[in-house]
């Protein structure tokens, strides 16, 4: 059983807030192949260094309660471990529904000790004055979705639930020293036409990253491509789309754009240097 506890104090001369904001705080336990975790936390879904689809570093921590493997689980007698994560959270104002509940399901497969292959699904639903599920049609939501009747004040959504999910792979060539090749594409909703997703209107990102480029370990390269639809974190309902404390939980760079990034590290005798630069339209 761990806590982490991290308080953020403001101060000068105009009327700022005297009590400390609490940035992080979270409990943390490991039983065997289980972890289970609440508090405020950041979470990081996907294989991306400097960006994530879904869910990254980008956004404020996430008050949240979390269940997951505390470590890949091997499957007997063959070459496959399985990594699983559940979680519920709040998500900070401003929201349209103040209130509103964030659901996380992740599942991944390591394959060989070499490749990695992961499904991630966020539902964002109910909120004070927004759509209403009991607890059962909450859980079918998940799977499933369910319209709202055209009379009602939510007929510019028809949705109960707004839903993003990506799936990515990712090939660790060992014979390189550990450089990942990796690839994730997110949309909204689901979709009947998986390739019209893909091709039309989904997220994507691509990147290559070369941890280390010398047999002692030292330097390395990181490489990334985003590519973000027209439709990205659009949603006729819940309308400030999957945002926390203001903040997208995934990448930031808005719907319709793209961007090229690069980044190395340079390990000198007693000083370390991290150069990047990125083009962004």
């Amino acid at each position: 059983v761990s806590g982490f506890l991290r308080l953020q104090f403001s101060a000068g001369s105009d009327n700022y807030q005297r009590i400390p904001l609490v940035d992080r705080g979270y409990l943390n336990a490991e039983l065997g192949p289980v972890a289970i975790e609440a508090g405020r936390d950041i979470l990081v879904l996907g294989p991306g260094v400097h960006a994530q689809m879904l869910m990254g570093e980008n956004t404020a921590p996430l008050d949240l309660v979390r269940i997951s493997t505390s470590h890949p689980l091997k499957i007997p007698r063959i070459p496959v471990a399985v990594e699983a994560l559940a979680a519920v959270g709040r998500l900070r104002d401003p929201q349209r529904f103040h209130n509103t509940l964030l659901t996380v399901m992740r599942l991944q497969l390591d394959l060989f000790d070499q490749f990695e292959l992961g499904a991630s699904h966020l539902l964002q639903l109910e909120g004070d004055g927004g759509p209403h599920l009991s607890f059962g049609d909450a859980i079918a939501e998940h799977f499933s979705r369910k319209g709202l009747s055209p009379g009602m004040v939510y007929a510019n959504g028809m949705d109960y639930s707004n839903r993003r999910i990506s799936f990515d792979g990712t090939y660790t060539m060992k014979f390189l020293r550990g450089a990942r090749v990796y690839y994730e594409l997110a949309f909204e909703d689901v979709r009947k036409h998986i390739v019209d997703a893909w091709v039309y209107d989904g997220d994507h990102l691509a990147g290559i990253d070369f941890p280390a480029l010398t047999k002692s370990g030292k330097h390395g390269i990181t490489i990334e491509y985003q590519h973000i639809g027209v439709r990205s974190q659009s949603h006729g309902t819940y309308t400030s789309g999957m945002t926390n404390d203001g903040l997208t939980l995934g990448t930031p760079l808005g719907p319709d754009s793209w961007s090229l990034y690069a980044s190395g590290r340079i390990d000198l005798s007693r000083l370390r240097l991290w150069p990047w630069i990125e083009f962004v339209r």
